[in-house]
């Protein structure tokens, strides 16, 4: 591993998922602490959009950064529009709905968001929109 390393900082993209108590926990990612205890002079980013304080806690700890600097800023996005939608069981017609919505609601191309239960589910949807 050492042998590998070439760059000057190690990022954790989606962090929330290294904690416990994060929504999308993988059980691997605890022992990533042992990154920092081998290379202990290189930055580390932990990036998330979903940490609660006790998520944020458990990765300082756990990515053992314990005086890092926190960048906190609210989740309420006042140039988002959030919308929920009656949807049909049938998954085609869902994508058809979806479509049809963007293609009469945003028609100059504007960006964004669709959410999904599922990256998988993202995916499938990104694919067939």
């Amino acid at each position: 591993m050492r042998n590998l390393y070439t760059g000057p900082l190690r990022r954790e993209k989606e962090a929330h998922c290294c904690s416990q108590w994060g929504h999308d926990f993988h059980p691997d990612y605890k022992n990533l602490g042992i990154l920092k205890r081998q290379f202990p002079n290189i930055p580390v980013v932990a990036l998330t959009a979903t940490a609660t304080l006790k998520v944020q806690l458990d990765l300082m700890e756990m990515l053992q950064i314990p005086k890092c600097v926190k960048f906190v800023s609210t989740v309420n996005k006042p140039n988002l529009f959030y919308m929920v939608r009656e949807k049909s069981s049938v998954a085609r017609v869902v994508v058809d709905d979806i479509a049809e919505f963007i293609k009469v609601s945003y028609p100059n191309n504007e960006s964004g968001i669709v959410y999904c239960f599922s990256r998988k589910e993202c995916e499938q949807v990104c694919f067939h929109l």
